[in-house]
């Protein structure tokens, strides 16, 4: 039989996962301004067509740049040009801890190829690409890597807030807001577990601390967080 405490640190734990994430695992800080409208899909040498958001891609070879498209329900607009980003939010060790995150990759003036939804640039890449395989720190199962769609403003942009030589430590809402953009409107994610680290499914704890209000004093209790299982949950 389970003890209260069990229960009530379980419901803590599902619940806190739900407050925490949104679109199968997405961080809820990065899927604001999602447009159901709007769609972006990825698209590997080694995987069997788009990657469906949440699929987990351990052991495969995820070290080229993938090929980028939109949704297929999203218009076409041939004049739009978009930005497009590959974060890590997992290098805290903490899924509710989204800030900051390590870069993978960023890209500006995205525009439609005219070959169905593709769309591709020719503009050299502001952060080049590294895959999972680049990871350090953060919890030693699997990772959310996660792909952000952006409007870019259609004339005279210039990127800022971006060292390519810095990938740690970047923040997606300070870079937004200093560029004067809009929230992403679309987005994919996928795991993987880093080199090192323990597969999907191992089952091996990974502890945060969360506060606990007992009476007029607050705590900290020391909770063993469930595996990284992409949850389906609504938009907020």
């Amino acid at each position: 039989m389970f003890s209260t405490f069990t229960f009530l640190t379980t419901t803590f734990l599902l619940a806190s996962r739900t407050w925490a994430t949104n679109h199968l695992g997405i961080p809820q800080a990065f899927t604001t301004g999602f447009d159901s409208q709007s769609g972006l899909q990825i698209i590997y040498d080694t995987t069997n067509g788009p990657v469906k958001d949440g699929d987990d891609l351990s052991g495969l070879d995820l070290s080229k740049v993938p090929k980028f498209a939109l949704g297929e329900s999203s218009g076409i607009n041939t004049n739009a040009k978009f930005i497009v980003l590959m974060i890590d939010p997992d290098v805290n060790s903490n899924p509710e801890v989204v800030a900051p995150q390590t870069l993978h990759y960023m890209r500006t003036d995205f525009v439609p190829t005219g070959e169905a939804v593709n769309i591709a640039s020719d503009i050299p890449p502001a952060v080049k690409y590294v895959g999972p395989e680049a990871t350090e720190g953060g919890n030693p199962g699997p990772h959310r890597y996660v792909f952000l769609l952006y409007k870019q403003p259609k004339d005279g942009f210039q990127l800022k807030g971006v060292n390519p030589d810095q990938r740690t430590g970047f923040d997606v809402k300070k870079w937004r807001e200093e560029n004067g953009l809009e929230a992403a409107i679309a987005g994919v994610h996928y795991t993987a577990t880093p080199p090192g680290g323990a597969p999907s499914g191992t089952g091996q704890p990974i502890y945060t601390t969360a506060p606990v209000e007992t009476g007029t004093t607050t705590g900290k209790l020391l909770l063993p967080l469930l595996p990284q299982t992409p949850t389906v949950l609504a938009t907020l």
